[in-house]
């Protein structure tokens, strides 16, 4: 169940995925996508060189400790 926006509750949270920022950082100073969604899809991604990363967190946004995120390089090209 999407507990996203409530309080921080042990076993419970959700995903930040992030496109081209750096990883770790704290949500609310960009742009962020939070989701109870193990995926996401980007939209109308300009070709080029990209990071697309994806982090843990609490119910209430803030981060996960120890801080759990991977993230991936990917080149975009037109087709």
């Amino acid at each position: 169940m999407n507990k996203i926006g409530q309080s921080d509750v042990p076993g419970q949270g959700h995903l930040n995925y992030f496109m081209d920022v750096p990883v770790p950082i704290s949500p609310g100073l960009i742009k962020f996508v939070p989701t109870a969604n193990t995926s996401w899809t980007w939209l109308n991604v300009a070709p080029g060189l990209h990071n697309f990363s994806v982090q843990l967190a609490n119910n209430d946004y803030s981060n996960v400790i120890p801080l759990v995120y991977a993230t991936v390089n990917v080149t975009v090209t037109q087709t």
